[in-house]
């Protein structure tokens, strides 16, 4: 089969339809969960702006690489972008260099044939990563930026726990217990995997998560009903298949931290984690993520936790940090100089 022949451009619903097999090829490939097909549903659901497109390449064996983006027509252009939220990590799926690099071929092509200028951004891809190469490389009028760092802990062959929790961090967390109990305060860590026992859960670690939000930045992104329900939905959605564990702490009945943990690629991404304000004092959050290293490390198939995108103190602890990318690019010199002196002006007007 011809390069021209293998190469399908889908959209919308022709893309949803071809779901099962995309997925299939972005856990074959280690995407993150946020790459995944249930992150991308539910994100595409809640951006009824934005319509799915993308390309897959097809074998007579099924798809081997594909590129999952979001596009809409704004001020004459096509923008077209990677599905998910600013921060999360996104993923194009090739086998290798060369299915890369006709990827980057294919795009140009399928962009080329719009009928309309263009502007792309591959936000968030790995650091190093092949598609992200060939894009650089492969699109007309590319930019390169440094992305975001995110911290890992790796779990290698023959580790034991305690090389992956340090010695002040195993200081602080006797310290907390030590606290709980002193106080006569009864304390479960409990893990909780079944859809109908998270969903169930739900309304409580939302109440926490916009209370702490509030107590940290004055607001909540949580109080935005939308933005309440893409963030109930997205931990549903991969409850549903069997790939979210939502861990519990609670001191005398009350809930006092959480974690949402999101199992893809070998690792569980830390998706969202807090504290309650009203158990700052014992430390709720110090034992909660130690109990998410501890969890993770004896869990079979996971070789990892992602904590997410930032730099906190708690995340750095033994971990190795990731980085990511953003590759830009704009159909010709021209139009990119008219967005980046659009984009220049919007930013002056935000600052004043």
């Amino acid at each position: 089969m011809s390069r021209s022949a293998a190469w399908r451009e889908l959209a919308g619903a022709e893309l949803a339809a071809r779901a099962d097999e995309l997925d299939d090829l972005l856990a074959a490939t280690g995407a993150p969960a946020t790459a995944r097909w249930a992150a991308i549903e539910v994100w595409l659901r809640h951006n009824s702006g934005e319509q799915a497109w993308g390309l897959v390449h097809e074998t007579p064996d099924g798809i081997d690489a594909a590129a999952v983006f979001a596009r809409r027509r704004r001020w004459g252009l096509w923008r077209v972008r990677t599905v998910g939220r600013p921060g999360e990590q996104s993923w194009i799926a090739a086998a290798d260099a060369d299915r890369a690099r006709q990827l980057a071929g294919a795009l140009t092509d399928a962009l080329g044939r719009a009928g309309r200028p263009w502007t792309l951004l591959a936000a968030d891809l790995p650091e190093p990563d092949l598609a992200a190469d060939a894009l650089a490389r492969g699109l007309p009028e590319t930019e390169v930026r440094e992305g975001n760092t995110v911290p890992v802990v790796r779990f290698r062959p023959g580790s034991r726990l305690t090389d992956h929790l340090s010695r002040n961090t195993r200081s602080a967390v006797a310290k907390a217990r030590n606290r709980v109990a002193a106080d006569g305060l009864r304390m479960e860590l409990t893990w909780h995997r079944e859809p109908d026992v998270i969903a169930g859960l739900l309304p409580e670690v939302i109440e926490l998560h916009q209370a702490r939000n509030r107590q940290l930045r004055g607001h909540a992104i949580l109080d935005d009903p939308a933005e309440r329900a893409e963030f109930s939905d997205t931990v549903l959605a991969h409850a549903g298949r069997g790939d979210a564990d939502l861990l519990t702490l609670r001191l005398d009945g009350g809930l006092a931290a959480f974690a949402v943990g999101l199992r893809s690629g070998g690792e569980l991404y830390v998706y969202a984690n807090y504290v309650s304000p009203r158990w700052l004092a014992h430390s709720g959050g110090t034992i909660a993520n130690a109990e998410v290293i501890r969890y993770a490390f004896e869990q079979p198939g996971l070789t990892g936790v992602d904590w997410g995108p930032g730099p906190q103190r708690y995340k750095l602890s033994r971990a190795e940090v990731r980085r990511t990318q953003h590759v830009e690019a704009w159909s010709s010199p021209t139009v990119r100089r008219i967005v980046q002196a659009a984009r220049a002006a919007r930013a002056g007007v935000r600052r004043a």
